[in-house]
């Protein structure tokens, strides 16, 4: 069960404080007192630092002049992290000690000056967006906290949804917090720490910097070791005998430099990874943070930061003003922007799609199965087109040449690509882990794009988008088709 979070105003008074019901965060202008700090050296020891420092003023609800510093701090993932509550001091006294600690731990002055200077070896700021939200909307933390918590909500009388169940069913899917929450966990991000849906843009941005680099370092590795497998291989070839001693000493130097640089790039893959780890706290429990050094593990976080992308988008969607009298289901649908109808399972378009489904499935894919469990139209709602105007079949049917392709993503990214459409990776991001280079992707073969939607034995239900493409021509149609279906795992 989730811990109750109480948010007055822009910050979120701590649980473990005991001042949930009884403090607010204080705020003074645009700054809120409250910092989350991290710091991991994946060189460090056996097991690696990975730890974090949060700590925060709490303002008396009843005597404003009273205030609380609560402090907390431990291994990133600990479950009983230390903790410590100062006070009461008066509200001076209570920012004095939270800008003497600041300054001790980071080496950074408060209130922070953007940009923020990491130090090496001190701690580093988690920069969270505080500029969305206020006291009558909904965060997707909160949201967790009423699901989990429903005697919070007992009160409330939430009138009914006025959509079809399967559209319903649709919603709640997408906008589901736990999936959301649980396929981010997966990539070992933690969740304690850091708010879904609370990660600045900057912040990100300077994620996507640091996976640069260790992208050109790991492209440095390879040339390096092929130049030195070339160079060994040139070394086997007939050599006059008087010329051999002269070649080994030539070898020999070329090969202690090859390897003193493999050695300073490896170094740097160490620092790069404990930069990345340090902005975007992982949580490994006890074992040693692993080093990103393959372009798989890159493109995992390369991943990891579209999803928390995607979980911010979806965050401000579900951020919504809180009506009771409106379903929490059809504001969450009104927010998406679009018209969505089920398609007749007895219908020519259903039985397409289940044809193609069974058709395009790579022998490869063995270990599971596809079953269309209902199929979607989407219309994408602009204000200079009408829906007649993007009717799919007309589109479909206009088009001497069918062909669908398709796109996977994880649930967590859903609705983001619904509400902003499907994005190429920002500039920052390297190009290094895509395989055609930064683009949207497409497949024509169905369970290659369902490897991308990371369904599992928790986590069977996929969706998969299919688009109509033109005399084989990669230009998609606005209107969208989804594909709620689920996984039979072998």
């Amino acid at each position: 069960m989730t811990s109750r979070l109480l948010r007055r105003g822009k910050g979120v008074v701590d649980p473990l404080s005991g001042l949930e019901d009884k403090g607010t965060v204080l705020q003074e202008d645009d700054v809120v007192w409250s910092v989350m700090l991290n710091q991991t050296d994946v060189s460090y020891g056996v097991k690696g630092h990975n730890k974090f420092y949060s700590f925060q003023i709490i303002i008396d609800n009843d005597d404003g002049h009273r205030a609380y510093v609560f402090f907390r701090w431990g291994r990133v993932g600990a479950k009983n992290p230390q903790r410590k509550l100062h006070g009461p001091f008066t509200k001076d006294a209570a920012k004095q000690l939270f800008v003497s600690k600041f300054t001790a731990k980071t080496e950074n002055d408060w209130p922070v000056t953007p940009p923020f200077e990491p130090v090496k070896g001190k701690y580093t700021l988690i920069e969270l967006d505080y500029s969305e939200g206020d006291d009558n909307s909904t965060t997707m933390m909160e949201a967790e906290t009423a699901k989990n918590n429903p005697e919070q909500g007992a009160a409330e009388v939430v009138p009914p949804s006025t959509l079809p169940v399967s559209v319903q069913t649709f919603v709640k899917l997408i906008c589901d917090v736990d999936l959301i929450a649980q396929e981010v966990a997966e990539m070992h991000l933690d969740l304690k720490r850091m708010p879904l849906g609370k990660l600045s843009k900057a912040h990100l941005a300077k994620g996507y910097v640091i996976l640069d680099f260790i992208s050109d370092t790991l492209t440095t590795i390879a040339d390096l070791n092929a130049a030195s497998a070339t160079k060994q291989v040139e070394g086997t070839s007939s050599t006059p005998r008087h010329r051999r001693r002269s070649s080994r000493v030539i070898k020999s130097t070329a090969s202690s430099t090859t390897k003193a640089q493999l050695a300073k790039c490896k170094a740097q893959l160490k620092d790069r990874t404990s930069e990345f780890y340090t902005l975007i706290p992982h949580n490994f429990g006890m074992s040693l943070p692993p080093v990103i050094d393959s372009v798989s593990e890159l493109k995992l976080k390369l991943d990891l930061l579209q999803v928390l992308e995607d979980v911010e988008i979806t965050h401000k969607m579900l951020q919504t003003e809180r009506n009771s009298e409106v379903n929490p289901v059809d504001a969450h649908y009104s927010a998406l922007g679009m018209t969505l109808t089920e398609v007749d399972a007895s219908s020519a378009e259903f039985t397409r799609i289940q044809e193609y489904i069974k058709l395009t499935h790579a022998p490869t894919h063995r270990q599971y199965k596809l079953h269309v469990d209902a199929v979607h139209a989407l219309h994408k709602l602009e204000p200079s087109h009408s829906i007649d105007e993007k009717d799919p079949s007309l589109l479909f049917d206009a088009l001497n040449n069918h062909q669908l392709l398709w796109h996977g993503s994880r649930l967590s990214n859903i609705a983001s690509i619904l509400t902003k459409g499907l994005r190429i990776a920002p500039p920052e991001a390297p190009s290094t882990g895509y395989m055609f280079g930064k683009g949207v992707y497409f497949t024509d073969v169905a369970s290659k794009a369902a490897n991308y939607c990371w369904a599992s034995v928790h986590q069977t239900k996929v969706l998969l988008n299919p688009q109509s493409i033109p005399n084989m021509v990669c230009k998609t149609k606005q209107l969208l088709t989804a594909l709620q279906g689920s996984v039979d795992l072998k």
